[in-house]
């Protein structure tokens, strides 16, 4: 339960403490569906749970927490319903674990009402965390409308409709988002036996540890210009993809491939790709089963 200890943070001990994070998430969950007599799910990825065997990351000091939101029906006033979670979700921060509400920078959601919780003049600090909200229509399952986001992402950064790849040169968190999708893609994929271009060690700690400030939730028109470095970084990646997509290719002349198709997970874009029956299995396996080891079975 979520009154289990009477010392109750978030960042105590060596790692985050999940468990707890699950508990807070379930908890404005629950109050959201009394509120709107409507059944809701929710997936809260960062992404890196495919990687069993190096969690490391969870030793770092987290900052920016995607909370999405389903239910199994249409929802007309799904904005109503982002702003009610969120602020459920503040409003327990601050009773249990007040440090980490007074680190909240921005409280956003999808539908755009973001709430500042700092003066407009804020300069963003690497100890600001920030909680974005979205809810999400899909007849998939959560987890499964999850996995084909990633598959889409396989296009989306090579022909540059991905919301990030749109913002790429502009935005430093757009860059970040890029390497990490790239990051997972690449583990999904190794895992589910399709044979893969070298990721060389120097570029995959550059793209694990990149960092960025979101400067634009408190001044829109900030620029933060891409470096030489992060440039190189997108067209080594963009080329491996590239040869992943044409050994996929080969894979789906040679039998069944779904036709997935999703929207984006930021943004507007809707993202399309075939992927051969036995990868598309694997890999939304790998991804689900990743996703449960790593928080369901975190209570």
């Amino acid at each position: 339960g979520i009154f289990r200890d009477a010392l109750y943070s978030f960042d105590s001990g060596p790692h985050f403490r999940r468990d707890r994070y699950v508990d807070l998430v379930d908890s404005a969950l629950i109050n959201t569906e009394q509120k709107f007599d409507t059944e809701l799910r929710a997936i809260h990825p960062f992404g890196f749970e495919v990687f069993e065997n190096n969690l490391d990351f969870l030793s770092c000091h987290l900052r920016r927490f995607y909370i999405y939101l389903y239910a199994k029906q249409h929802i007309i006033n799904s904005i109503v319903i982002e702003e009610h979670f969120l602020h459920e979700f503040r409003s327990r921060c601050a009773a249990l674990d007040p440090s980490f509400e007074r680190s909240i920078a921005i409280l956003a959601a999808r539908t755009g009402a973001h709430i500042s919780l700092r003066p407009a003049e804020h300069k963003w600090q690497r100890d600001d965390r920030l909680i974005v909200t979205e809810f999400r229509h899909s007849q998939l399952n959560p987890l499964r409308d999850y996995a084909h986001y990633l598959i889409g992402c396989i296009p989306g950064i090579l022909n540059g409709s991905l919301f990030e790849m749109q913002r790429f040169r502009t935005r430093s968190m757009a860059r970040t988002r890029v390497f990490q999708i790239f990051l997972t893609l690449y583990e999904v994929l190794g895992q589910s036996y399709l044979e893969l271009p070298g990721l060389e060690e120097p570029l995959r700690k550059y793209l694990f540890s990149h960092q960025s400030l979101p400067q634009f939730y408190f001044a829109p028109d900030t620029i933060d210009a891409s470096n030489h470095l992060e440039l190189e970084a997108l067209q080594t990646i963009q080329r491996i993809l590239g040869e992943i997509d044409a050994r996929i290719a080969v894979l789906r002349g040679r039998g069944l491939s779904v036709p997935v198709a999703v929207k984006a997970f930021h943004g507007d874009v809707h993202l399309s790709y075939p992927m051969p029956r036995l990868t598309y299995d694997l890999f939304c396996h790998r991804t689900e089963a990743t996703y449960a080891r790593f928080w369901v079975t975190a209570k």
